[in-house]
């Protein structure tokens, strides 16, 4: 599997020689393992190299283009989310991406039974086995910058320009007295999710220079309800249900679950609030984000 980045600054400016100032760790998230560079293997602790590098693709044809390769065969099948954090003294870029990972190779899948039991009960060719169907209509290759659905498609068509945006994932800034909220890289976004899917949402709170924000002593709470006015949530996350694994570091993630999602198709509001309780004073914030819900089509 490769990882790819295009770096830029504030301005725009493709960075090149910079593959020093980049650093990329890997979390494994059913246990909260990192892998350790120096064997390839997650650990909790006693890490003999935490993050690598990326290495620059072509400073002359493809300025700004930094990768990485990585051999997934052995990893157990399962979500893994990549983190790379970018600081050249002047610009400081954090980026986050997902992948699952089945079989040795990285696929999109979500599949809730076996594909056989789809099948009418009259006379039929049994189908390939789930994985084979899924690896074959899933796998998203990132070698391939210009595969869409890819990782590498996704950071090369989201330049960071301004002063940071994460991918795959909800970014937060602080402002003044507000929280606010990037979405896959827009501001002020959209979540869209299908009726009854799971799934789990990173997420990585910043200042408003674009540091990370330390997260280890906040409670948190994500609630989505149908109109700002409401007072109840349709579904809500409280402090406990969020992994704070790297909560220092400002990446906390929370699972939503097929139970959550299984609303009506509408548009909703989501909040995500971080509290403090001090001293010298207790401190609130907020950060507000549509979902989108949309029908799941099944067969």
């Amino acid at each position: 599997m490769e990882i790819s980045a295009i770096i830029a600054n504030a301005d725009g400016l493709l960075l090149t020689g910079m593959q020093a100032s980049t650093a990329l760790k890997i979390l494994r998230v059913a246990d909260g393992y990192l892998l350790d560079w120096s064997d390839l293997t997650f650990k909790a602790a006693g890490w003999g190299s935490l993050t690598t590098p990326l290495i620059e693709a072509d400073a002359a044809n493809l300025p700004g283009l930094y990768k990485k390769g990585v051999t997934v065969t052995a990893w157990t099948n399962g979500s893994y989310h990549f983190l790379l954090h970018y600081d050249d003294g002047t610009t400081v870029l954090n980026l986050s991406g997902e992948q699952y990972i089945q079989g040795g190779r990285e696929v999109e899948v979500n599949l809730d039974t076996a594909v056989s039991t789809r099948m009418a009960t009259f006379t039929y060719t049994a189908p390939d086995p789930a994985a084979t169907i899924a690896a074959a209509v899933w796998a998203m290759a990132t070698s391939a910058l210009t595969t869409v659905g890819s990782i590498g498609k996704k950071l090369a068509d989201w330049v960071i320009t301004a002063p940071v945006q994460i991918l795959q994932g909800l970014a937060v800034t602080f402002s003044a007295d507000l929280l606010t909220l990037t979405i896959d890289g827009v501001a002020g976004g959209k979540l869209t999710m299908k009726t009854g899917e799971a799934k789990t949402i990173l997420m990585v709170v910043l200042d408003s220079t674009g540091k990370a924000v330390d997260l280890s002593a906040a409670t948190l709470l994500l609630g989505v309800k149908k109109d700002k006015s409401e007072t109840a949530y349709k579904f809500s996350k409280l402090d406990a249900a969020f992994d704070k694994t790297l909560a220092a570091n400002g990446v906390v993630s929370v699972h939503v679950t097929a139970a959550d999602t299984t609303l009506p198709e509408a548009t909703y509001v989501g909040e995500l609030k971080c509290a403090w309780a001090g001293p010298p004073e207790v401190v609130d914030k907020t950060a507000d984000f549509s979902l989108q819900i949309k029908r799941a089509v099944t067969a």
